[in-house]
């Protein structure tokens, strides 16, 4: 060993450990075949917890909570749209019939309740060609329906539901929960349109306009309603409704809508 150069020596140092990590892992090997199956199952617990620890991890983990919260994201628009479809009732006329010659109880619009005892808002073009029309709630059961009020300069109406005496029992109104004041630029909005043929349309709010002396409040979204064969009933993703859009293209807030209902 004296007379080896500094050089040499190192070079042996490394040779003897690398033959040492070889022979302990040698070893190791062997007697993790021999030990019993508690120590290894704690051995490979304590290898997965310092993987759980890594960078790496940590990028999966946060991947998942990415893809829970768009699921929870979908979920909660699911159920905001199952709360405002059990206020829609699809307009039918109930005599007559229309200049495309549809029979009757053929579909002329949708209305939105907005109250518990029937009433139910809808837009003008949809009452505009029969006398009488009826209203089909989701759950398929039919009344009645009679005009009590319409809006002189614009393209609403409201319609009353005449339950006869042996459906009041069966017969549940579900109103929908309408927004106070005007939605926020940027708030996601959910549009519904169309009777036979539900569609759902996802936007945002684009512009707010506060009311003004010679005009109402009003809003506007991303939603192409160009599109809508009905009108449409907008609403966000906790199931309120924010406001209602005629075939005319006006969209009204609900703030016009409950002005409305307080002199029924």
């Amino acid at each position: 060993m004296e007379h080896l150069t500094k050089q040499q020596i190192v070079l042996l140092t490394l040779l003897v450990s690398f033959v040492t990590s070889i022979a302990t892992g040698i070893v190791t090997v062997a007697l993790m075949d021999q030990a019993p199956v508690g120590v290894t199952n704690t051995i490979n617990r304590i290898i997965e917890r310092t993987i759980e620890s890594s960078p790496a991890s940590t990028d999966t983990n946060q991947a998942a909570v990415i893809s829970s919260s768009g699921t929870d994201t979908q979920s909660q628009v699911s159920s905001a749209l199952a709360s405002v479809q059990k206020s829609i009732i699809v307009i039918k006329n109930a005599t007559g019939v229309d200049v495309n010659g549809n029979p009757i109880g053929s579909t002329t619009g949708i209305g939105l309740v907005v109250s518990k005892s029937g009433l139910v808002v809808a837009d003008k073009a949809s009452v505009a060609l029969f006398s009488s029309y009826i209203g089909q709630l989701p759950n398929g059961t039919t009344v009645p329906l009679t005009i009590v009020q319409s809006q002189n300069n614009g393209d609403l109406v409201f319609l009353l539901a005449q339950v006869p005496a042996d459906k009041v029992k069966s017969t549940v109104f579900t109103p929908a929960v309408l927004a106070s004041g005007l939605p926020k630029l940027g708030q996601v909005a959910l549009s519904l349109s169309g009777a036979d043929s539900p569609t759902l349309g996802q936007g945002i709010v684009t512009n707010v306009t506060p009311a003004s002396d010679t005009a109402f409040a009003s809003f506007t979204t991303s939603i192409d309603f160009s599109k809508m064969l009905t009108a449409a009933v907008y609403f966000t993703p906790s199931g309120q409704v924010i406001g209602i859009q005629p075939v005319s293209g006006t969209l009204y807030p609900t703030g016009i809508i409950k002005s409305a209902i307080a002199v029924q």
